[in-house]
C-alpha cells in the first residue's frame, strides 16, 4: 500500500515547477505579442505553430513521478470489491486497455497519432500522443481525446471511423440517443472579460453520433447569461494575468434524479468543473446559462483545484478534491448534498488515508457502495469501502520517457459490470451494458424522446 513514507520524490520538483511556471508566463507574453492585427470581438485566433505546440502540452505531461518497483494489482479482496472489468487510459500511448480484476488484459484499442497529424499544416507537440479520456460504447467502439488537439472514434478493432479536430479537451459524455457532448477551446479575444488580452474560451459542443457539430455554447458567455457575477469578476481578474481562466475539466449529463429538490439539476443539463476558480456548476445547454454553482470556500469545507464531479443515485454529488484546504496539499474525495451543501462522506481525512495527485484525478461510486478513486499522478487506482478500507489496489505497469524512469499518469479508469460484446465474441450473449458515473446503465433501456 502506498503511504506518505513510501512516496517517491516527484521528478518535477520545486525548481522544475518554477521553470515550468516561468515558461508558461513566457508563452502567455508570446501569445499576446503574436498577430498584432486587432481581432473582431469573439474571433477565434490561431497563434503560430510554435505557440500551438506549447498550448497543446500546457495541460498534462505523460508522467511526473519515478516509477515504483511494484505494479499491477497489489491488493484484491474479491468478497468485498465490486466485480467487473476495468477500462483505462494513461500517459504512455494512444491506447485504451480493458483488463479484469487481476490485471489480465482482455482487449486493447490503439490509435495512430502520427498519421492523424502528419499531413496537416499545424505543427503539434508529439508529447500529446496519448489519450486523455476515452468512452466505451456497448458494441466495442470507443471515443478518445488527444487533449487540445482532436477526438477520434474507433471501432473495436481500432479502425478509425471519424475524427473531430477542433481542439477537444479533458472530457466528453454521451447521451442515450447517441448525441455527444465534449469540451473544446479557442484562443479568443472576449471583450466582456478583457479588452486586449486573449483567453482560452471553453465551449461545450454537441456532436451528432457521426461526429458532425450540431451546436456550441461558450462557458464564459454562460456565466454572464446566468448572472454569476462573482465568478465573472474573478475570471476577469485572472484574464489579466493568465489565459487559461476556466480550464473546464469535466462534463456530465444530468439525469434529473434530484430535480424535485434542486430544479437547477434538471435532466439534460450538464454538470461541469472549473479548477482555476474552485467551482462546480450546472449549465443549461439550451438557454446557454449557468443556473447553479458552488465554490470551494462556500461548500462547508475548502476544496481546491477539483476534478470530476459526478451525480450519484441518491441525489448527492461526488467529486475529487486535488489540493484540499491549505496550507498542506493532500487530496480528498467528497460526497455532498447540492440542496444543502452538507458533507455526507469523505475519504482522505482519516489517519492512513493519505493520497495525493496535484492534477487530474477521478472518482466513481460503485453499485455496492464502494468508491473507486484514481490517483493519476502516481498511476494508481484503488477501491475503498464506505468505512475507508482498501479492497482493490492497482498501479499501472506503463512507463514514459526514453529511459522509462517515470510511471505514466493514469488519466481515468472505470469499472464495468459487464462487457457483453466481448463476452458474446467468446461465449455468446444478448444484452449490452455500459458503465455510467453513478453505476451500471443498460443500453436496452433507452429513453424515448
Amino acid at each position: 500500500m502506498i503511504t506518505p513514507e513510501t512516496r517517491v520524490t516527484p521528478v518535477i520538483n520545486g525548481p522544475a515547477r518554477r521553470r515550468v511556471a516561468a515558461g508558461l508566463c513566457l508563452l502567455w507574453l508570446a501569445l499576446q505579442g503574436c498577430d498584432r492585427r486587432a481581432p473582431a470581438p469573439g474571433d477565434a485566433v490561431s497563434p503560430p505553430a510554435s505557440a500551438r505546440r506549447t498550448m497543446a502540452s500546457v495541460g498534462y505531461l505523460s508522467g511526473l513521478e519515478l516509477a515504483p518497483e511494484q505494479t499491477g494489482v497489489i491488493e484484491y479482496d474479491p468478497d468485498v470489491a465490486w466485480p467487473g472489468a476495468n477500462f483505462y487510459v494513461a500517459g504512455h500511448a494512444a491506447e485504451a486497455v480493458l483488463m479484469d480484476m487481476h490485471g489480465r488484459v482482455l482487449h486493447r484499442w490503439t490509435g495512430d497519432f502520427e498519421r492523424l497529424v502528419s499531413d496537416r499544416e499545424d505543427a503539434y507537440d508529439r508529447s500529446q500522443h496519448f489519450w486523455r479520456r476515452a468512452h466505451l460504447f456497448p458494441n466495442g467502439d470507443i471515443l478518445a481525446i488527444h487533449d487540445g488537439i482532436t477526438m477520434v472514434k474507433l471501432d473495436r478493432d481500432s479502425n478509425l471511423l471519424w475524427e473531430y479536430p477542433r481542439n477537444p479537451h479533458h472530457d466528453m459524455d454521451v447521451r442515450e440517443d447517441g448525441a455527444i457532448f465534449v469540451l473544446t477551446r479557442e484562443l479568443s479575444l472576449v471583450p466582456s472579460y478583457h479588452a486586449t488580452k486573449r483567453v482560452f474560451e471553453d465551449f461545450v459542443v454537441q456532436l451528432a453520433p457521426d461526429g458532425r457539430e450540431v451546436k456550441r455554447v461558450s462557458v464564459l458567455e454562460a456565466f454572464g447569461n446566468g448572472g454569476q457575477d462573482e465568478i465573472v469578476a474573478t475570471l476577469r481578474k485572472l484574464a489579466d494575468i493568465y489565459p487559461d481562466i476556466t480550464h473546464t475539466n469535466s462534463i456530465e449529463l444530468l439525469d434529473g434524479v434530484i430535480a424535485d429538490r434542486v430544479p437547477a439539476f434538471a435532466a439534460g443539463r450538464l454538470l461541469l468543473s472549473s479548477p482555476t476558480i474552485d467551482a462546480i456548476f450546472v449549465l443549461d445547454f439550451e438557454s446557454a446559462r449557468v443556473v447553479w454553482s458552488v465554490r470551494g470556500r462556500t461548500a462547508g469545507r475548502t476544496f481546491r483545484s477539483q476534478h470530476h464531479p459526478t451525480m450519484l443515485a441518491n441525489g448527492h454529488v461526488l467529486f475529487f478534491d486535488n489540493l484540499g484546504p491549505p496550507p498542506h496539499d493532500r487530496s480528498f474525495v467528497y460526497e455532498f448534498d447540492p440542496a444543502t451543501l452538507q458533507e455526507h462522506w469523505v475519504y482522505g481525512a482519516a489517519p492512513g488515508q493519505f493520497f495525493y495527485t496535484r492534477n487530474i484525478g477521478a472518482c466513481y461510486r460503485l453499485p455496492n457502495g464502494n468508491t473507486l478513486i484514481i490517483e493519476s499522478q502516481h498511476g494508481r487506482a484503488f477501491e475503498v469501502t464506505p468505512d475507508g478500507t482498501i479492497v482493490w489496489d492497482f498501479v499501472i505497469p506503463h512507463r514514459t520517457r526514453e529511459d522509462d524512469q517515470l510511471i505514466a499518469q493514469l488519466f481515468d479508469l472505470v469499472r464495468l459490470s459487464h462487457v457483453d460484446w466481448l463476452e458474446r465474441a467468446n461465449h455468446g450473449g444478448t444484452e449490452d451494458t455500459e458503465i455510467s458515473r453513478s453505476g451500471t446503465k443498460k443500453f436496452a433501456q433507452t429513453r424515448s424522446e
